[in-house]
């Protein structure tokens, strides 16, 4: 288990590797320099759009955010040396999506980046020493906390049957206030500076036109079909896919999918329409600007 000696840490892949902190072999990793906090490329509004009437302002294409961390590793011997090369090499080769989580002693994130170009190693004459360059590139660029998202589970509202009468005037068996009502409503609040798009989930078993509303707007989610008990059904916000029991494609059985997001430091309320037991839940983080 890599320990720790100056904050921030930069881990990818819980400890698959960790920046400043000293790694199994005894080897120290060390972050001088990172653009990794640095703040984001925005869109701007001055790209000209050419017309037959001379250019327009249009908001500009923003690709992906790339950063990079720049260090040195002080291994204990040359093997360890060379075990610590072969290792970063390696680290984010496939050309996947690697998670990074960077911890202070105040807060922790995590976003999701991969190897952008070359990595660079200089070793230094002593033989236990080299320098790194890792170049990242992030296409979602946002950090996300806490690392695991909040969550909420919400049945169907029930409504209240009212007041009903007994029978006679026998004390405690005249008056009764029936069911009591649920609002059916959830609360998401996005606690950061970015904007973030829930991951909604419906659990059967649910009748035939599940709707999940954005009270604040109005939009709607509603899926055609009933839902069986052991079903569920994932509508991701920020993909715009829906998927039945995690796997199959069930887009085109929605008859509405208007796409909602929580807006930075905000909350937004959802209400469930639907006939049956089942639930609604959703999954978010609190969204910050890379």
């Amino acid at each position: 288990m890599p320990i720790s000696f100056a904050s921030p840490t930069y881990a990818i892949d819980g400890t698959a590797w960790v920046g400043n902190a000293v790694d199994d072999d005894g080897c120290r990793w060390t972050v001088e320099k990172q653009t990794i906090l640095s703040g984001p490329t925005m869109k701007t509004r001055i790209v000209g759009k050419p017309a037959f009437a001379g250019g327009y302002r249009r908001k500009s294409y923003q690709d992906v955010e790339r950063r990079w961390l720049r260090g040195v590793c002080i291994a204990p011997d040359r093997l360890a040396r060379e075990r610590a090369e072969d290792w970063l090499r390696g680290l984010l080769s496939d050309g996947e999506q690697h998670e990074l989580v960077v911890t202070s002693p105040w807060l922790t994130r995590k976003a999701m980046c991969e190897q952008d170009g070359e990595l660079k190693i200089e070793q230094e004459p002593n033989g236990y020493t080299f320098r790194y360059l890792m170049n990242l590139a992030f296409a979602d660029p946002r950090w996300l906390s806490p690392l695991e998202p909040h969550g909420g589970v919400l049945q169907p509202p029930v409504i209240g049957t009212g007041l009903a009468w007994g029978s006679g005037l026998v004390w405690g068996s005249g008056l009764s206030w029936g069911t009591p009502s649920t609002t059916g409503t959830m609360t998401l609040t996005n606690g950061g500076s970015g904007t973030e798009y829930p991951v909604v989930r419906l659990d059967g078993p649910l009748a035939a036109g599940a709707t999940v509303r954005l009270v604040e707007t109005g939009q709607v989610h509603t899926f055609g079909p009933a839902l069986a008990s052991g079903d569920y059904l994932l509508i991701d916000n920020k993909n715009h896919t829906v998927l039945f029991n995690g796997t199959i494609d069930r887009f085109s059985s929605m008859v509405a999918a208007q796409w909602f997001e929580i807006p930075k430091r905000s909350s937004i309320t959802l209400a469930l329409a639907a006939s049956g037991t089942g639930t609604l839940s959703a999954t978010w983080y609190d969204a910050s600007t890379m």
